[in-house]
């Protein structure tokens, strides 16, 4: 496995996700999509293909990410390596100004899919002035609360 950390800001797959996200954005603001309430982003592990859709399925941009290929050594982690890069490049202050330039129903969000569109995970939310990019804090937050109250009986 390369050494290469995938959340690395200045990394060339962030980089080109955020050219993919910049092409997406253009085309909605070309075609004038004003009823836009999502879009969904996936992966083709297969070819490596980054694409994102708009919320009638209809594909926006695409293109392959080369540098995933190390990515298939280790399949475990690669679903989750990939979605990581994907937030980093979300975070992104230019992409986040650009996302809330769009005219948009609120509130917005950016949703990881599979292949079927089964909804995987949301990856990014714009609701008016809360912009939500990952909820681990709620997924740890009731493992930190079980130990804090484990600790604290265990000393009564």
């Amino acid at each position: 496995m390369s050494s290469l950390t995938m959340s690395e800001k200045n990394n060339p797959s962030t980089d080109k996700i955020r050219e993919i996200l910049f092409d997406a954005i253009c085309k909605i603001q070309e075609n004038g999509i004003m009823t836009l309430s999502d879009l969904y982003v996936s992966v083709g592990y297969d070819d490596l293909a980054f694409s994102v859709y708009d919320d009638d399925d209809g594909l926006l941009a695409q293109d392959n990410i080369d540098e995933w290929s190390i990515l298939k050594d280790d399949p475990e982690t690669m679903d989750e390596k990939i979605r990581e890069t994907i937030k980093v490049a979300l975070n992104d202050p230019i992409v986040k100004e650009k996302l809330e330039s769009l005219d948009v129903i609120r509130p917005f969000s950016i949703v990881f899919v599979d292949e079927d569109f089964e909804q995987k995970e949301e990856l990014l939310r714009l609701d008016d002035n809360i912009i939500v990019i990952e909820d681990d804090f709620l997924k740890n937050l009731d493992k930190e609360l079980d130990d804090f109250l484990k600790n604290l009986l265990a000393d009564v």
